[in-house]
This record gives C-alpha cells, sequence and structure tokens, in this order.
C-alpha cells in the first residue's frame, strides 16, 4: 500500500521471478542434459535433480560427482559462488 497523504492506494507491481541459469552436465561425449536453476542452487541440489531427471533411476547422488573447469565442487557450494554462468558446462563423474 502507498499513500499519498490521503487515503491509501493500492499498487499492484509485477512478481520477479527467480532468476534462472541453464547449465550442461555432460557425463560423455553423446550423454548431455541441460537443466534451469537458480544462481543460488547448490551442487548438491544441481546433482539431486540431474539424478532424478536424467539418472533412470539407476543413479543416486552418492554415486556423482560434478567438476567445473577441472575441479570438483564441494557439495553446500551456490552456483553463484563457483563463479557458474549461463550455458557454462560442468563434468559428471561417477563412481
Amino acid at each position: 500500500l502507498v499513500s499519498d497523504g490521503t487515503a491509501p492506494v493500492k499498487v499492484w507491481a509485477e512478481e520477479q521471478a527467480e532468476a534462472t541459469i541453464c547449465v550442461k552436465l555432460r557425463r560423455s561425449v553423446h550423454d548431455q542434459a541441460e537443466l534451469r536453476v537458480p544462481p543460488t542452487c547448490t551442487i548438491e541440489a544441481l546433482i539431486a535433480k540431474y539424478c532424478a531427471q536424467h539418472g533412470g533411476g539407476a543413479l543416486t547422488p552418492a554415486q556423482v560427482t560434478l567438476l567445473f573447469d577441472g575441479e570438483k565442487l564441494l557439495p553446500k557450494t551456490t552456483l553463484q559462488a563457483a563463479d557458474v554462468e549461463d550455458d557454462d558446462l560442468f563434468d559428471v563423474k561417477v563412481a
């Protein structure tokens, strides 16, 4: 509510949808997935989403490690903290 001093006036604002980025997860040359997630997503949550959508029921998050620019990322790290941007590529390693 915004008031002009006499009576309150309702102001409708467009809801801001949380921005998302598209990241690519590559398990092999012929096995690549694209996921749309918010920059605040953790590596742990990204792995869980990957397993749920592309694991075929046989892949668990405990089996998956993500590498970004050749470095293993810790589970609680956010994409934003790791400087991940739209269309960045992760390598998927399965134990």
